[in-house]
């Protein structure tokens, strides 16, 4: 086995279904045979247990009893692979993979074995790119940049876009700071040295916190855009506008999504960036967390 992928699922039995279906029909066949999914359902409310077993029957299936969340529900995956994988990806339940991604990914993987964590060009289903796939770490000033969108009137700037790096070639393949979830492809001696994903998130930030210490063991995070996938994004969590139409997402869900992004920003903040900054930085960033939280959750009207 060269390739395990890991996909988690919660309440997206329709795309989670289109997405074992692209990974069923790769005629890849230099891989074709050679990787094995694993889904795990965090105990959806819909109908996605019964769709995965009746119509993927080869997929190993694990049913939790309870919503774990990304990280916890990803280390559950992991304990399914089959021993000695040389690489992982987890991938979301909410994509598509075409014809040619896997291969050209795991080519890439294997020439160069510097890369600690690699992802695709991510594209969102209306054609554009899901630039959530190419971005920096968010320190203070990044963070402050992206919350104020500076960014968008900046969009090639060093300054004011290194959130999303955006002076970089998005067309050629080049180092970045992290990847996002939805698409992270990984040697799995690297995930083990780092101990996988940190169980402190629940849902947001994780990625970037693994990435973070990935890099910080020497390894590089590469974005790869000869390879693609289709991210039909926020269908799960329900509090992106790209996909309100089709998400079946809670009011209770929402919440939950929305409280657990702010808490990972101070999570992140607290346990890599808070003792390179004065305490009078770390109190502002505190204040600009309720703040935001309030803000967003008013936006949502759930406040």
């Amino acid at each position: 086995m060269k390739l395990s992928v890991i996909i988690l699922s919660y309440n997206t039995a329709a795309l989670t279904s289109q997405c074992l279906d692209s990974l069923v029909r790769l005629t890849d066949l230099r891989i074709r045979k050679d990787f094995e999914v694993i889904v795990v359902d965090n105990n959806s409310s819909d109908n996605s247990v019964t769709v995965i077993k009746n119509q993927f029957p080869k997929v190993k299936l694990v049913a939790s009893s309870k919503n774990l969340g990304f990280s916890r529900g990803n280390n559950l995956g992991l304990q399914y692979i089959t021993p000695e994988t040389p690489y992982i990806l987890f991938l979301n339940s909410d994509t598509a993979v075409p014809n040619g991604t896997l291969s050209a990914m795991l080519s890439l993987m294997v020439r160069d074995n510097s890369i600690g964590v690699a992802t695709c060009k991510v594209m969102l289903w209306n054609n554009k790119i899901d630039m959530d796939c190419h971005r920096g770490f968010p320190t203070p000033w990044v963070a402050l940049t992206r919350l104020t969108e500076l960014h968008k009137l900046f969009p090639h700037s060093r300054l004011f876009n290194r959130y999303f790096m955006g002076w970089e070639d998005m067309n050629s393949t080049h180092e970045i700071d992290s990847a996002v979830g939805a698409f992270m492809l990984i040697p799995r001696t690297v995930g083990e040295k780092i101990g996988w994903w940190d169980e402190d998130y629940f849902l947001n930030g994780e990625d970037i916190d693994f990435c973070y210490r990935v890099k910080q063991l020497g390894f590089k995070v590469i974005y790869h855009p000869e390879a693609t996938i289709t991210h039909y994004r926020g269908a799960s969590k329900g509090t992106r506008k790209e996909s309100k139409d089709i998400s079946q997402a809670s009011s209770k869900t929402k919440q939950t999504v929305t409280t657990s992004g702010i808490d990972a920003m101070g999570l992140f903040y607290r346990k890599h960036l808070k003792e390179k900054y004065p305490n009078v930085v770390n109190r502002a960033i505190e204040t600009g967390l309720k703040f935001l939280r309030w803000a967003r959750l008013r936006k949502l009207g759930l406040w």
